[in-house]
Formats: structure tokens, sequence, C-alpha cells
């Protein structure tokens, strides 16, 4: 973003210029650019600095009663003006992204009167942009939304200092920390719009498509190690698509490794692409299981969601080969001697304290595993990683079946877990090494080559009955299941942990 404000600053500004309401071109507006200048050390600006920037001291009180300090830091900031006057001075606020999981982060850490404002200030930008239900706008994709609720901001609450403003929303293609197409991102964006319910274009916010520029080798795996720790009115314009006489790629002015979004060879040892993607993949399930309120919202709606999650081809290598360390004691917490209360507790029972006596479904147990790992991080972290809390082999009559558990005690929902669950069963089906795994800790069993797997929540009976919002989430999530048992085929369900008789058994 500084390399396009402060090198290339006529293709930046044309590609903008080129989705904004046609009067303003036939008065030829043009654009200053406020930040990230080389002059002022590249500053982005947030809060009141921000307002003063752009010039607007007057907003600064308003502001700081619409949203808490710590609010966005600006990738660019502009000003919009005509030659002759005639046009109102605008704004343009500028968000960027190089690669797919940055759309994804921790979602809102504040806390009290700073939450209060943001939860009020997310719900009036909601109903601006003609959003139903109650979608998560505090989890993974908090960022977007703040974003939105500052436009809303300058739109509304700003009106009276009849100053017009613009969120352009900026996607670089193909650069080198994390390639992504304008395909890939347009699939991203669709996906997080409909997880943030924004059926309908938002009103003044575009999405712009640019080329990623030239960095050499030593910044991209500076970036790439940052990555490794961490977060359409929408009218798409592609800058490979513009005209030669904007582009400076098309003229060669400008030095990149990718030409026409053809990567050409790096001396970089790894790519990140896939472990990306996977990352986004992941965090699509979990932004279904996150809701505020209550009750699961638009409950059909997520469903049909994470039925299409579950259709879609797993992207990225982040399948598992045999780990040795799998292949040694049941309970693999650290805190075997004395496990922690609750979902810990509930696992060294199962595995240690009573592992003969347990009965899981009618079976007994044969063997089993705790702390799971069911994806393997190429880059040796624990981004993007899922782990199943037990993995148990039961024996009924002659039969042996897999069992895949998300365990729980106070923590999240049935909801929650139920989408937990999914998640590990559809690693698991496409896990050849991992549904191997008992055959490899058992090698005096006879074990079939082909076991089948069923996978459950395993809970305390007081987890499902609990008032509120626990028990508000069973019916939604017995649905839910019950949709992924016709539709797939799959064995999957709610369990009861009944600790005075060691015995896992469906919830009636």
């Amino acid at each position: 973003m500084q390399d396009y404000v402060n090198e290339n600053t006529e293709m930046l500004s044309n590609a903008i210029i080129e989705v904004l309401p046609s009067r303003l071109r036939e008065l030829r507006v043009s654009i200053q650019w406020i930040s990230p200048l080389e002059q002022d050390d590249y500053m982005e600006y947030r809060d009141d600095d921000f307002l003063r920037a752009l010039g607007f001291d007057d907003a600064i009180t308003p502001l700081r009663s619409f949203w808490p300090s710590q609010g966005p830091s600006w990738d660019a900031l502009a000003r919009t003006s005509d030659i002759d006057g005639r046009l109102r001075p605008g704004v343009l606020l500028v968000e960027a992204k190089s690669h797919l999981s940055e759309m994804y982060g921790n979602g809102c850490q504040a806390q009290g009167e700073s939450k209060r404002l943001i939860v009020k200030a997310l719900a009036e930008t909601q109903a601006w942009c003609g959003v139903a239900g109650q979608p998560d706008w505090l989890g993974p994709l908090y960022q977007y939304a703040n974003r939105l609720a500052h436009l809303y901001f300058f739109r509304e609450r700003l009106k009276q200092f009849n100053r017009p403003a613009w969120l352009v929303n900026i996607y670089f293609l193909n650069d080198p920390i994390g390639p992504a197409d304008r395909a890939a991102w347009k699939a991203e964006l669709e996906a997080v719009k409909a997880v943030l319910g924004l059926t309908n274009p938002v009103p003044y916010c575009f999405d712009i498509f640019l080329p990623a520029l030239a960095v050499d080798a030593g910044v991209i795996e500076k970036a790439q190690a940052e990555a490794d720790s961490y977060q359409d009115v929408q009218t798409p314009v592609d800058l490979l698509e513009l005209s030669a006489h904007l582009n400076p790629l098309a003229r060669g002015e400008v030095k990149t490794p990718f030409a026409l979004g053809r990567p050409m060879s790096l001396d970089v040892n790894r790519s990140p692409i896939s472990h990306e993607t996977f990352t986004c993949w992941s965090e699509r399930w979990l932004a279904l299981a996150r809701y505020p309120g209550s009750r699961v919202p638009d409950v059909s709606e997520r469903i049909e969601r994470l039925v299409t999650l579950w259709r879609q081809a797993i992207p990225g290598p982040w399948k598992r080969g045999l780990d040795v360390q799998l292949l040694g004691r049941r309970y693999r917490r650290g805190d075997l001697i004395s496990p922690h209360d609750g979902e810990h507790s509930i696992e060294h029972a199962i595995l240690c304290a009573h592992f003969e006596r347990v009965s899981c479904l009618g079976g007994v147990l044969v063997d089993g595993i705790n702390a799971l790992p069911l994806v393997r991080d190429q880059f040796g972290g624990r981004a993007g990683n899922v782990e199943a809390d037990l993995l148990l082999l039961l024996k009924s009559e002659n039969d042996y079946r897999i069992v895949v558990c998300e365990v729980k005690d106070k923590s999240d929902t049935p909801w929650f877990a139920g989408i937990e669950n999914l998640r590990q069963l559809r690693l698991l089906s496409e896990s050849e090494e991992t549904l191997k795994l008992f055959t490899s800790r058992n090698p005096n069993l006879t074990l079939p080559s082909y076991i089948p797997v069923t996978a459950i929540v395993v809970a305390p009976s007081d987890f499902y009955r609990h008032a509120g919002k626990k028990a508000n989430a069973v019916i939604p999530t017995k649905a839910l299941l019950s949709r992924f048992r016709e539709e797939f085929d799959v064995d999957i369900r709610l369990a009861v942990w009944e600790a005075a008789a060691n015995q896992v058994r469906p919830l009636e």
C-alpha cells in the first residue's frame, strides 16, 4: 500500500476513480493521498488522529461517542475534490489485504463500556446495511465489520458536515506472501459477506483488485515469519484488465516477480498459499458456530452454509503422516497425574481412571488417545490447528468402530460443539493415516482395513440442560446433525457422559 500511494499514485487513483459515481468522473474528480506518505514515515492514523489528518477536527467528539479508542488503524486515507470546486470534498477510507487469512482475526477484545459502544454501533450499522437476523460481527470477521461501522459513521452520523465518504477495500493479486488470484478473492469475499449477512451491496463500499508489487526475497521471508505468528454497490475492478496506458506493469515500469498474475521464480523455500487457504476454510466453520445473544440466529441459513462447506474440497497440504508421538500413552496432556477439572477430567476418566469399565455407545473401549491433531501446520506452528479431544476404538460383539469426540463441560454451547465435531469428522474422513492410527498402535490386533466412524459431542447432562444459551442450542443442534446424517450418511450425534456409571450414551 505504501508503494502504491507513494510510487504508483496514478495507477491507484485511477482504479478508485473508475468505481466512484459517474458524476464525479464527469467533473474530473481528483484524489489527494493523506497517508501513508513517505515524508511522514508512512504513518497510519486512527481515532482522533485520522479525523485531524482528513481535516475533520469537528468530528472528534461525535466519534468518541460512537466508538471507543483503539479503533481501526487505516491502511490509507485520501481526500477527493475537483478543479472547479463544484464537488463537495470527500473522504476515502482504505483497507488493504494481501492474502486470504488476513480477512480473519481474533474478534472483538473490548470489555465494559467500550464493548457496549461497539455493540451499539455495529447494530446501527447492520440496520443501515439491511442485515437481517443476528450475524456475528464480533467474531473472526470483526475487522471487516468495524470498517463498515466507520463508513456508516461518516455517512449517517456526520450528515451535518455535508461531506461524502467511501470505503475502499483493496485486495492484492498474487502477493508472494500468500498468492491469491481474483477468483480466489471473490470466492472468499462471497463467503465473508454471507457470514456477515450482507445479502445486498453495501452503499458507498467498493472492492478493488490490484496486482502485487515487487518485494525482494528477504522481505518476503520476514513477512512470512510474521504471518506464521498470527489476522460489492460492489463493483470490483481488476487493474490487470485496465488499458495499458493506466498500468505501469504493462509498460514495464514496475519491476515485479509477477507478470499478469503468473508467478516467476522467487528464492523462497516455502509457499504458504495452501496453508492460508486451509486456515480460511477452517475459520468459516467457527464463524458459523459463534453467535451473540441467547439463541442461534438464522438456523436454517447457517445449516445450508455448513452443508456447502462440507461439500467443498479441503484446501491445502493439511494431511498428517504417521506421527510416532501418537503411538505412546493414551492420555497425552501435561496434567496426567492431576488432571484439571472439566474437560480434562472427563478425558482422564475415560482414558485412564476407568478405561476398562467405560461403556461407550454400547461398546467397550479397546484403545483411545486424546489431544489428537488432525492437520499438520506446514510451518511447524499451531496456526490453523484442528484437534480432536478424543479418538476412541470401540468393540461391540465382533465389530469395531472409531469414535471422534468433542468433549465439553461448561464452555461454549451444543451448537458450537456440534460444528467443531463436524469439522473434525470432515477432516478425519480424508485422513488416511489417522484412520489407520489404531492399527499402528495395536499391531497384535487383527483390525479390518475399513472401520466405520462415529462423531459425538461428549458432555455431562447439565451441559445440555443449563438454562439459557446452552439449553436453547440443543434443538437447533439436533436439527443440524440430523440434516448431516440424512444428507451425507454420516453418524454424528450428541452424547452424555454419566460419570457415576462410567458410560457414554446418546442424548435422548
